[in-house]
C-alpha cells in the first residue's frame, strides 16, 4: 500500500515538474521571439558626412530585429516617415547601413547655418532687399529674377534710369534666418509670435540668400555696386524657361 502511495506521489510531482517546465521554456520562447521580431527601419543607403541636407536618395529601409534597433530609430510604414527625414540636416557623420536616429537630426536653421542648403557646385549670394513684404512672400525654394535698376547717360536722351534682368529662374535658399525648415504646427502660439515679430522688423533687416553659379555671382556683385536691386517672383509652376529682354530706360514713360 506505501508503495502505491509512494508511486502516485512520484506521479504527481513528475507531473507539476513537467507543466512547469512547460511554462518555463514557453517564457523563454515568448522572450526569445520577441526579441527578434524584425522591424521596417530606416537606414543609410551612403556614407552621409556631417551637416549635410538628407535627400530620399540616401534612404532606404532594412529589416532589423528589436534587440538591435537604436534609441530613437525611426519606424518604416509609409513614404510619409521618409518625408520627416528628408531635408533634415545629420549633426554626425552617418555611415551606410547605420540607422536613421532622431537625435542626429536638426530641421535647417541658422545654428546650422547656409551652406547645407548650397546645391553642390552653386554659391550662396546675400541680397539686401528693401521691401517690409518679402519675409512674408517670398520663401525659400521659390525662383525668382533678378533686376537691376541704375542710373545713366543716354546719347540722345540725357540721364534715364534703366531697368536690366540680369539673370533670371533663380533659386531662393534663405529669406533672412528662414532656412525653410517646416514647422509641425504653423499655428500654434509661440512660432506664430514669432511670424508676427519678423514680419514687423524693419526693412534694413531684410535680405534673400540666392543660389548662383560662381559667374552668377560675379554678375551680381556687379549689380548690386551698380544700382537697385529687384527681384520678381515666378511662379511654383513655372517651365523654367528663360525670356529674352532688352534693358528699359525711364523715356519710355515720357514717349
Amino acid at each position: 500500500m506505501e508503495s502505491k502511495k509512494i508511486l502516485l506521489l512520484s506521479i504527481i510531482v513528475g507531473i507539476i515538474g513537467v507543466v512547469f517546465g512547460y511554462l518555463y521554456i514557453n517564457k523563454l520562447k515568448d522572450n526569445y521571439i520577441k526579441g527578434w521580431t524584425p522591424k521596417k527601419v530606416l537606414v543609410a543607403s551612403k556614407d552621409i558626412p556631417i551637416r549635410t541636407k538628407i535627400t530620399r536618395s540616401m534612404l532606404s529601409v532594412e529589416l532589423i530585429p528589436e534587440r538591435y534597433l537604436t534609441p530613437k530609430h525611426v519606424l518604416y510604414n509609409t513614404e510619409l516617415d521618409k518625408d520627416k527625414i528628408v531635408n533634415q540636416i545629420n549633426l554626425v557623420p552617418i555611415l551606410k547601413g547605420q540607422q536613421i536616429s532622431t537625435t542626429d537630426i536638426v530641421p535647417p536653421s541658422q545654428e546650422v547655418g547656409l551652406s547645407v542648403n548650397i546645391p553642390p557646385m552653386m554659391r550662396a549670394v546675400v541680397l539686401p532687399i528693401d521691401s517690409v513684404d518679402v519675409v512674408d512672400l517670398i520663401k525659400p525654394n521659390d525662383r525668382v529674377d533678378v533686376l537691376t535698376i541704375f542710373n545713366a547717360q543716354h546719347p540722345t536722351k540725357g540721364k534715364v534710369k534703366v531697368v536690366s534682368t540680369v539673370l533670371q529662374n533663380v533659386l531662393v535658399i534663405a529669406v533672412s534666418k528662414d532656412l525653410g525648415a517646416v514647422e509641425e504646427d504653423p499655428d500654434s502660439g509661440s512660432k506664430k509670435k514669432k511670424r508676427e515679430e519678423k514680419s514687423s522688423k524693419n526693412t534694413d533687416e531684410v535680405n534673400v540668400s540666392l543660389a548662383v553659379t560662381p559667374e552668377e555671382a560675379q554678375i551680381l556683385s556687379l549689380a548690386k555696386s551698380h544700382g537697385e536691386i529687384t527681384l520678381s517672383l515666378r511662379s511654383y509652376n513655372d517651365n523654367n524657361e528663360k525670356v529674352t529682354l532688352k534693358p528699359l530706360d525711364s523715356s519710355i514713360f515720357l514717349s
